[in-house]
């Protein structure tokens, strides 16, 4: 496999195979979140993100609560912070 290129990482918005399993152990729960919030954060790609957890504003409705939750435990899932993205996205 071709690595990619420098800052191009993010390979979509699917988890992983047994990923979302993973999830759940390691936070020792589901999440009880609206499915249309669900659907929103499970369509966001590791890009988008690194993108919500780095510039998002305090107060962000899909930063709060069980929705952050959620959001930061897939974000962890699909590699969280790459330096390639971190780099990409900037300060």
């Amino acid at each position: 496999m071709e690595k990619p290129i420098w800052g191009q990482e993010d390979i979509g918005g699917s988890i992983p195979s047994g990923k979302e399993q993973e999830m759940i152990e390691a936070y020792g729960r589901k999440f009880e979140i609206a499915e249309d919030v669900k659907k929103v954060i499970d369509g966001m790609g590791q890009y988008e993100l690194a993108c919500m957890v780095r510039f998002a504003p305090a107060g962000t409705p899909l930063m709060c609560g069980e929705n952050g939750d959620y959001l930061l435990a897939r974000f962890r899932a699909l590699g969280g912070m790459a330096t390639g993205i971190s780099k990409r996205i900037g300060w």
